[in-house]
């Protein structure tokens, strides 16, 4: 698919967006861009950031009945979407709609341009969201200048973005259909052996999808499994939704304190089990 498309970032819904800032700097080298921004809505207060080579935004609710609190009021705090510019807006919107993916038209922002959201049960319960740009995509850089200090000490490399899925060939060919997709390594079973993957850059973007290593979808049964064990599979109370981002991964060196702390918090595993026995055992 030739089409000038690039991810811009990816959104983490919080409920206090000073408790959410403070934790995620505690842990992880952010570089604020700007000042707090309001969503072109009015419905979220929002922070950018700069992580390694990739941007964060960090928002919060503006209001009791905003998207915020309804995504909240569902899925917890959490990654929340992916955003993408591209610069042949009219010309992706068309092949989208030709594919028969719902689209919902939001608002113009007045620094870029028209925007779409891709509905969450077209793309297994995940957002993306498509913003239109003039500009042209920003250099690739190599690995070794995506290295970045942390506060703590030692390093980082952001990797990849996850997502976990019922049905790992048929949400990979979702996205092979409709957006650029390359590098693409196939399926092949986890570390664990209980799980399957498949790593490609959408866009440009290191991603990753996850599904349970039974073809069959059976929510009766996450209980096997490492993605069940660190509770990545949250899909399953909420009917076939279950595209959720599920996290963000890096390459961390000389900093297990930071690792287990991150996933106590985010994936609340019990304290005391270690994060490496937790994870593959």
């Amino acid at each position: 698919m030739g089409m000038s498309l690039w991810v811009d970032h990816f959104g983490i819904a919080l409920r206090s967006l000073d408790e959410g800032e403070d934790f995620f700097a505690r842990y992880l080298p952010l570089q604020a861009i700007g000042g707090e921004t309001p969503g072109a809505s009015g419905d979220a207060r929002s922070r950018f950031y700069q992580l390694g080579h990739v941007r964060l935004a960090l928002f919060e609710s503006a209001r009791p009945d905003s998207f915020v609190e309804t995504f909240l009021q569902k899925r917890g705090e959490g990654l929340h979407h992916l955003s993408f510019r591209c610069s042949e807006f009219d010309a992706l919107e068309a092949s989208l709609r030709a594919s028969g993916l719902s689209l919902v038209e939001g608002p113009v922002l007045a620094e870029q341009g028209r925007t779409l959201v891709v509905t969450p049960k077209d793309l297994f319960g995940m957002y993306f969201v498509i913003v239109e740009t003039s500009d042209s995509p920003p250099p690739v850089l190599p690995p070794r200048d995506r290295i970045v200090a942390l506060p703590g000490g030692g390093a980082m490399l952001f990797d990849h973005m996850a997502a976990a899925v019922p049905d790992l060939d048929a949400a990979r060919q979702v996205l092979m259909e409709n957006f650029p997709v390359t590098g693409d390594g196939g399926r092949h079973r986890g570390y664990a052996g209980d799980f399957d993957l498949s790593q490609f850059e959408l866009a440009g973007f290191r991603f990753e999808l996850v599904a349970d290593a039974s073809l069959v979808f059976d929510p009766e049964h996450l209980s096997q499994g490492v993605v069940r064990r660190v509770k990545l599979l949250r899909y399953s109370r909420r009917g076939l939704n279950p595209l959720k981002p599920i996290g963000v991964a890096n390459v961390l060196h000389g900093v297990d304190d930071c690792i287990e702390e991150l996933l106590l918090k985010i994936f609340k595993l019990p304290r005391g089990k270690g994060v490496a026995g937790e994870i593959t055992k």
